[in-house]
């Protein structure tokens, strides 16, 4: 099985990509799709007992206008104890013209409202909508998603405090989103949070609750 991390935002995108795949060891990868297929299938990437290499091959960077062959590449990781391949796609073209990706390993990363209004309620030190609007990620089971969501946040709040320049660069949706919010926190309230985020993003991936952690974090940024 391989993942397909697309959205009609580089930037959050970029992002995710980075937090998820690139920070935890995947390694991009310059090659045609036939050459990635041969890496694939030579290295021993079926084999429970080596070492997997985890593959990082951005559709964009590669300069891929032909699908073609990832119809081969899917026959050839679909049902396998595989999940070391992430595919990156700006444009929705793979998933829409591989018909055989489905929502277990295609990641549509696009701008969410209520990501928002998860973190403009964190900084209102609202607790209740808070955990209501934090509820359904945890339902879905979406906690890394939550994390990184808001890292992306906070990112952007500080490039609205430190670099005006490349704030500018972002969608005007979410400069709007972002000033608004400047407005009702500040920037050592942004640290703090960038602080604990990281603690419970670190006990998270350490194999502890997301439910207990997510919900303490809350109730500590709310005091």
């Amino acid at each position: 099985m391989l993942t397909l991390v697309y959205g009609d935002n580089v930037e959050l995108v970029d992002e995710y990509v980075k937090i998820n795949y690139t920070d935890s060891g995947y390694e991009g990868c310059i090659c045609t799709p036939s050459s990635l297929l041969f890496k694939i299938q030579n290295k021993g990437l079926f084999d429970s007992n080596t070492s997997k290499p985890k593959i990082l091959y951005n559709l964009e960077v590669n300069q891929i206008k032909d699908f073609s062959e990832f119809e081969i590449l899917l026959k050839v990781t679909l049902g396998k104890d595989f999940n070391h391949l992430v595919l990156v796609d700006y444009s929705n073209d793979l998933k829409a013209k591989v018909k055989k990706f489905d929502n277990a390993i295609a990641k549509n990363i696009s701008v969410d409202e209520n990501i928002f209004k998860l973190v403009d309620s964190i900084f209102e030190m609202n607790l209740a909508k808070s955990l209501s609007l934090l509820e359904p990620y945890l339902a879905e089971q979406k906690e890394n998603y939550v994390i990184t969501m808001i890292f992306y946040m906070l990112k952007n709040l500080l490039k609205y405090y430190y670099s005006p320049s490349d704030f500018q660069k972002l969608n005007p949706y979410v400069q709007s989103k972002v000033s608004s919010l400047a407005k009702k926190t500040s920037i050592s309230k942004t640290k703090n949070v960038i602080f604990a985020l990281s603690e419970a993003d670190y006990k998270i991936k350490s194999g502890g609750s997301s439910r207990v952690i997510l919900s303490s974090l809350l109730s500590y940024l709310a005091n």
